[in-house]
């Protein structure tokens, strides 16, 4: 088992090699990756919904829950206090990401926890221009991903010193009075090394 610890935009680069390498093949990208089971996803009527969602997605491959979970001005960022870098990403990029894990015929399984959700702090909006969004913080200690892969090995990830924030936007507005859900429209993540 090979342990890594490096930023998200690093993280998705290198799994989305690992997926354009296994090729396009006849795979439907959509497919889950949990032989075909089916998963019952929490409808995303609260940022914790939304994020466990998320997690359930990922883990199944499973490009259309994915991708519906992202506003479409979503804008993800990694900074590495280490070297002084960052990398943004965009909705776009995140739905690639999904679709190559879900292409990559040598990937077996995908583990994804970000702890549970009596773990997560969840607070208002930080961001004055979007007094409705919702921010849940996630530290390193909860968040782990592993990926295993018949032709490269485990990549595990879990990085103690790590932070994520997750910004929450709702659609719609707030001032409607239909039910809002909840869609990822900012996700920071800060490497301490």
């Amino acid at each position: 088992m090979r342990a890594l610890s490096m930023p998200l935009a690093s993280r998705l680069a290198a799994i989305a090699f690992v997926g354009i390498l296994a090729g396009c093949g006849g795979d439907n990208p959509t497919k889950p990756g949990n032989n075909n089971n089916v998963q019952t996803y929490p409808t995303p009527n609260s940022p914790e919904n939304a994020l466990e969602r998320l997690s359930l997605a990922y883990q199944g491959r499973d490009s259309v829950e994915y991708r519906k979970l992202f506003a479409f001005d979503y804008l993800g960022t990694s900074h590495d206090l280490g070297d002084g870098t960052s990398v943004t990403l965009f909705n776009a990029d995140e739905v690639r990401h999904i679709q190559a894990l879900a292409k990559a015929t040598s990937i077996t399984s995908v583990y994804l926890s970000m702890g549970t959700s009596s773990s997560w702090t969840r607070l208002p909006s930080d961001d004055l221009s979007h007094p409705e969004w919702a921010v849940i913080k996630i530290s390193g200690t909860q968040l782990r991903l592993q990926i295993d892969d018949t032709r490269y090995g485990t990549l595990l990830l879990g990085n103690p010193a790590n932070s994520y924030t997750f910004r929450f936007k709702p659609t719609p507005p707030d001032t409607t009075t239909t039910d809002t859900l909840w869609t990822v429209i900012q996700w920071d993540e800060v490497a301490n090394r």
